[in-house]
């Protein structure tokens, strides 16, 4: 009977207060949250770290902001942030199919995952420059993978599918066809003039 003793404005607010609040609970949450699996190269498991109090916050896969052409060692425990998009974006991750409709996702669906700065990050050499690490190095190649670069900490290799074109000082080094041409000067092929018998030297590879 409470309607009886309560103005009809007043009950209005309260209805209208109560509406906004619960379309704002279904509105996406940016939560902080730390990888508990790596699904691929794009996608990961994440484990919300909030205190929730009563609730209970499931673990969500969701796809990772970045481009298919730089792919970070992503390591179980990586910290970071889920951000909410204003559709479900199943049919761009993979993760679904179709186009999304205008209708709002729920709060903990059309989220994304994005790392955060940390005080606990490895200082870097140089802050000016740009640095590229990773656990077992670092890998450069091309979409067909013909020409592979692989930096780690025994080495570098350099799995070419062509030449290796070297210019310094208005000097080139060309690897070809397994001779090494230097300045015009095939390794292989290359003639000396003053040639003698005996122990005497050369002079220097002719041009």
């Amino acid at each position: 009977m409470d309607h009886l003793k309560t103005p009809f404005s007043q009950s209005l607010q309260a209805w209208a207060k109560g509406k906004a609040a619960d379309a704002t609970w279904l509105l996406g949450k940016g939560f902080p949250c730390t990888v508990s699996r790596v699904i691929s190269s794009g996608v990961v498991e994440v484990n919300f770290q909030v205190n929730a109090g009563n609730f209970t916050l499931p673990r969500v896969i969701m796809p990772i902001e970045y481009p298919e052409y730089i792919r970070f060692p992503i390591q179980v425990g990586d910290k970071g942030v889920a951000l909410p998009a204003n559709v479900l974006l199943g049919g761009i991750s993979g993760l679904g199919t179709g186009l999304p409709d205008l209708s709002q996702p729920a709060n903990l669906s059309g989220l994304s995952f994005v790392w955060l700065g940390n005080t606990a990050w490895t200082p870097p050499i140089d802050p000016n420059a740009v640095e590229i690490y990773g656990p077992n190095g670092v890998i450069l190649h091309d979409t067909a993978k013909e020409t592979v670069f692989t930096l780690t900490g025994d080495g570098i290799t350099i799995d070419l599918g062509g030449d290796l074109t070297i210019n310094a000082n208005g000097y080139t080094v060309t690897v070809n066809d397994g001779d090494v041409i230097a300045d015009g000067v095939s390794l292989k092929t290359h003639t000396h003039p003053d040639v003698q018998s005996g122990a005497d030297d050369t002079g220097p590879p002719n041009a």
